[in-house]
């Protein structure tokens, strides 16, 4: 499959994620998905091959997303308002969604 596909999904999913979570945050959501796309985007397409060809495992795999979502900078919703609460409830979902769609888009 394609990163293009995988960035397009990807960004709709921290969308919708936040407009469930904090109601009109959609273009910091939008913001924050392209900034994790821009950092990420020689790794996961790298981490996604060496899960698919066996050089990994599933565990060590979604342990190196983890990572990477964990570090993402979710500035944007932060300033605009979001509890600390509701923005770990949003990182954990965004974690689960990077995982799912990177194996969807790009295996």
């Amino acid at each position: 499959m394609s990163m293009a596909k995988f960035a397009e999904a990807l960004e709709q999913a921290f969308i919708q994620a936040a407009g469930n979570e904090a109601g009109a945050l959609r273009t910091q959501a939008a913001n924050d998905a392209k900034d994790f796309l821009k950092r990420t985007a020689i790794e996961i397409p790298q981490w996604t091959y060496q899960y698919k060809s066996g050089q990994m495992s599933r565990m060590e795999y979604e342990g190196l997303m983890r990572g990477q979502v964990d570090l993402a900078h979710m500035h944007a919703l932060l300033h605009a308002g979001l509890s600390a609460a509701a923005a770990e409830r949003l990182r954990k979902k965004l974690i689960e969604l990077s995982i799912d769609l990177a194996i969807k888009f790009l295996i």
